[in-house]
């Protein structure tokens, strides 16, 4: 294989520490691993969003960027694999994120509120990560309640949009459209 990679969740069940992350890597290098997916939810720090991953445990970005130092050293890109619609479900437990909340962990998709969030997410990552590629997760979110809620419906009149599903990939489009203007690509 020309490439070969594996996801580290960093935000379920735990937030491993740098160090731990650093020797993990170290042992894929040595089995010939080329990238590692860095999950992450809310667990990095987000300048001028204190209550992002409080109280949960986050990376610095200085933290962040001594990861993705010692990756490289050893040839392993580190992707950044982030969270933009849904599986958020822990920054709900502050009310600041309350306005942008569909349901569960789902983030409202017609909210503008909800793309400066998702901005300001990639602008924090953006001077800790060397790779191109950001993975933006979304994959497993429900639309359900996008077929009821009048926001939706009004977004997707103004977008022309015929389908909930549709109003995903209008966030999708939007999302990469502000990562491709800064010179990332998305995966995910």
């Amino acid at each position: 294989f020309d490439a070969m990679g594996v996801m580290i969740d960093c935000s379920r069940n735990a937030v491993p520490k740098t160090e731990t992350i650093k020797n993990f890597a170290a042992t894929l290098a040595c089995l010939g691993y080329t990238y590692i997916h860095l999950y992450t939810e809310d667990t990095f720090e987000l300048k001028d969003n204190p209550y992002f991953g409080y109280m949960r445990g986050r990376y610095t970005q200085e933290e962040l960027k001594d990861i993705v130092s010692h990756c490289e050293s050893m040839g392993v890109e580190v992707i950044p694999c982030i969270q933009t619609l849904a599986h958020l479900k822990t920054i709900f437990h502050w009310n600041v994120y309350a306005e942008i909340r569909d349901i569960d962990d789902i983030l409202l998709a017609e909210e503008e509120r909800t793309y400066i969030l998702i901005e300001n997410m990639f602008k924090a990552l953006r001077p800790c990560f060397t790779s191109e590629y950001i993975h933006i997760g979304g994959d497993e979110c429900p639309t359900v309640m996008w077929e009821k809620c009048p926001h939706c419906k009004a977004r997707m009149k103004a977008e022309g949009l015929r389908r909930p599903r549709q109003l995903q990939n209008y966030a999708t489009a939007r999302v990469e459209k502000f990562l491709n203007a800064r010179g990332r690509r998305l995966i995910g």
